[in-house]
């Protein structure tokens, strides 16, 4: 019978495998980083928007069930990391997949404790104010493959060059983007103009031509860094 032993200082991830072999089923692995400290600190920092900037930042699975919370504003860690790493790290050709599978990709660049927790809000609200420009039908739902993609030339564009995650530089660099994605009709004529600029080049030949790093840097290419800043 093979025997595995596993080891942690933290208490509530020691119970979660406890539970999870006592009832036979097998740790997932967003459960275990959901217990982590800096998902606890994001979701407390997502509490501290309200209104129409709110979202409802779901680190552990149906905790906003019971709660009146919309549901195209909840943030799942699934939804984070895709959004996230699209957005800042510049990689939404590597997202796609199960959580486990984009999670080890993308190793230490995520969720690190010493990064400003703004960026992780502003992707996932960039995200939230796509989808609702597809949901109105101001955007094609033709593009809606292409979103990961979007956030990141939305960023590029409004933006430019980011600075690092863990500076206080990100903060107000954030507060630009942001400025833009809750004004509904700028961050429409952001995504608009982005979609014209790229003409022919969507959809690519094969589906996985999305998978790769030269469609990311063909596309990058298309538009110069905060050319729509005052759009």
């Amino acid at each position: 019978m093979p025997l595995k032993l596993v080891s942690s200082s933290n208490d509530e991830i020691v119970n979660a495998i406890i539970r999870a072999t006592n009832s036979q089923n097998a740790v997932k692995p967003e459960d275990l980083e959901a217990m982590t400290e800096f998902q606890k600190q994001l979701e407390q920092y997502y509490r501290t928007f309200a209104g129409q900037h709110s979202l409802y930042y779901e680190r552990r699975s149906k905790q906003w069930a019971s709660s009146p919370a919309e549901k195209t504003r909840l943030v799942t860690i699934q939804t984070q990391i895709k959004s996230f790493a699209s957005m800042f790290l510049g990689n939404p050709h590597r997202v796609a997949g199960y959580y486990g599978t984009v999670r080890r990709r993308l190793g230490d660049t995520i969720f690190r404790a010493d990064h400003r927790q703004i960026p992780y809000y502003t992707s996932a609200y960039a995200l939230y104010r796509l989808d609702c420009l597809f949901r109105s039908r101001t955007i094609d739902s033709l593009y809606k493959p292409l979103r990961w993609y979007l956030l990141l030339l939305f960023r590029h564009a409004v933006g430019g060059p980011v600075p690092q995650l863990n500076s206080k530089k990100a903060d107000a660099y954030c507060d630009g983007l942001l400025a833009v994605l809750r004004d509904n009709a700028r961050a429409a004529r952001v995504f608009g103009s982005i979609i014209r600029t790229m003409g022919s080049t969507f959809p690519p030949r094969t589906p996985d031509t999305m998978k790769t790093q030269a469609y990311r840097d063909s596309l990058l290419g298309l538009i110069k860094e905060g050319a729509l800043a005052n759009a």
